[in-house]
């Protein structure tokens, strides 16, 4: 597999692999793969894209290791699909492919998966599409209509009379610039906020959280770090090797429940913090628009 990250679950030693009397082997390798690829911007917002994923043995050639799939195209609906896109982007399509290639005289097959997303365009048509148009059509009236009804035309604001009202419309612009320049700098400081958190593990100073998250330990700054690798365990017997196996895999899952359970804490944290703001920052726009309405400069 190329361009592809694999965190696996069981240590390579610690698998396990079935013998049948005919000498086919049956093995698992549970693991947690990411992987990218490139994109195509020219229809964005309204964009969807095509992934490919190919696997495949380099050292077993065809006539040595036969790779199939069970079906061709993967069914997304119904129940217990296990198929979900997430808040930007929904998978529409999954198929399988077969196919072969040959190398220095060698045929090898792998297997091609094409995964379809789909973007999720309501918020860039609300936060971008939506405001633009908006304020390109109230600029495109506000320049080409007549100044007064009988269809006087002048430079709007040039003139002597309306220089006071130029300055009381400057003045607020620059205060509206300035109201949104600091809203950028906190959605920037909330942004690094939530980054470090979310990388560094950290967990707030209160007695709750650590009640809610027994798994931790200090840093050396003092703060409740979570802990989600496991440390070094002593090497079982073969009798205990199934056993061992299902409680690491069931270890995994607890660790990556509890990691979800932690970055989903962050979340709602910084939720709050974008509403507080949200409100603060609207509560400063609506004032300053009253002020430059009724209060002479």
């Amino acid at each position: 597999m190329k361009h592809l990250d694999q965190q696996q679950i069981i240590a390579e030693d610690d698998r396990l692999a079935e013998v049948l009397a005919d000498g086919t082997v049956f093995t698992t390798n549970p693991s947690v793969y990411d992987t990218w690829c490139r994109l195509n911007l020219n229809n964005f917002p309204f964009d969807s894209q095509e992934c490919e994923v190919n696997i495949g043995s380099w050292v077993y050639t065809a006539n040595e290791t036969q790779i199939t799939t069970n079906q061709s195209e993967i069914k997304l609906d119904g129940a217990g699909t296990l198929y979900e896109g997430n808040s930007e982007w929904e998978v529409t399509r999954i198929r399988a492919e077969i196919k072969a290639s040959v190398e220095q005289g060698e045929n090898f097959q792998e297997v091609w998966y094409y995964i379809t997303l789909h973007r999720r365009a309501s918020y860039y048509v609300f936060v971008l599409l939506v405001p633009t148009f908006i304020v390109t059509t109230l600029c495109i009236i506000g320049l080409f209509t007549p100044l007064d009804n009988f269809g006087n035309r002048s430079e709007r604001i040039g003139e002597d009379r309306n220089f006071r009202l130029h300055d009381r419309i400057a003045v607020y612009v620059l205060a509206e610039i300035i109201v949104c320049c600091i809203g950028v700098l906190i959605t920037i400081a909330i942004q690094m906020a939530h980054q470090r958190v979310n990388t560094r593990l950290l967990l707030p100073p209160s007695q709750k959280m650590r009640d809610k998250f027994p798994h931790s330990k200090p840093d050396k700054m003092g703060m409740r770090v979570l802990v989600t690798a496991d440390g070094n365990r002593e090497r079982s017997s073969i009798v205990d090797e199934i056993q061992r196996t299902l409680t690491e895999i069931n270890e995994f899952l607890d660790r990556t429940k509890r990691r979800d359970e932690f970055l989903l804490y962050w979340v709602k944290v910084f939720d709050r913090f974008d509403v507080i703001f949200l409100v603060i920052l609207q509560i400063a726009n609506i004032i300053l628009t009253i002020i430059a309405l009724t209060v002479n400069f």
